[in-house]
């Protein structure tokens, strides 16, 4: 059962991603069965993602894997990005896959706090927004903590909304390949009551600057599919 964290518990943003999010771009809307945000000829594809370093040195490179690419992302006592705006009709493609493998999460991260608040992946999805209204952001982790299933309100400036889902937690998936899905209009509805209708941006992140460590995960695919 989904476990939602007590109104103290907050997931950091901060203010860069504030500042990132608050000034995204809109791009041609996708449309159709799938939409592929990261896939084949990475190299090539990661000239459309802007790579913000945030805290300390960003380390990123496209590497083999079994014969595919993956994006590897390292941080040592660092916090570090990959984002992309892309408009994705939801109506048509709600729900979100990715392949992650974390190998190396920051010692003592936790999210429940703001001094722990490390996590080597994040997949944040960020929403359009009315002039007068907070911007919406999901913000998928791997947690080397909280337990699997926890929900937090996240920590940012008062324009921002963000909301954190814990998918994986701990050690006990670390090394190996994860095939996350997620129905991201369904988990937008639950967490902030409405029915999305596009997604304008995606984000990769890594950071271990509050634990001072090192944390590192590879990426092989992130992808919007009708079902």
């Amino acid at each position: 059962m989904t476990r939602r964290c007590s109104p103290k518990t907050v997931v950091a943003i901060p203010f860069y991603l504030a500042i990132l999010i608050g000034t995204v771009g809109v791009g041609s809307l996708y449309a159709g069965e799938e939409v592929i945000i990261l896939g084949k000829g990475k190299t090539q594809a990661l000239e459309e993602w802007d790579k913000p370093v945030h805290f300390g040195t960003g380390i990123w490179s496209v590497v083999d894997d079994a014969g595919d690419q993956a994006i590897k992302l390292r941080t040592e006592s660092s916090s570090f990005a990959l984002e992309k705006s892309i408009t994705v009709d939801l109506r048509q493609t709600p729900y979100l896959e990715w392949e992650w493998q974390v190998t190396v999460p920051p010692a003592g991260g936790n999210f429940s706090s703001p001094d722990t608040d490390d996590q080597a992946a994040q997949l944040l999805v960020v929403f359009p927004k009315a002039f007068f209204e907070r911007r919406k952001v999901i913000s998928y982790i791997w947690d080397p903590t909280a337990p699997q299933g926890t929900i937090g309100a996240a920590a940012g400036p008062i324009y921002l909304n963000v909301k954190a889902i814990v998918v994986e937690s701990g050690a006990g998936r670390i090394g190996k390949w994860v095939k996350e899905k997620r129905n991201v209009a369904e988990d937008f509805r639950a967490l902030f009551g409405e029915i999305p209708e596009r997604a304008v941006a995606v984000r990769m992140q890594i950071n271990s600057q509050h634990t001072k460590s090192v944390a590192e995960v590879f990426w092989r695919t992130i992808r919007f599919t009708a079902e």
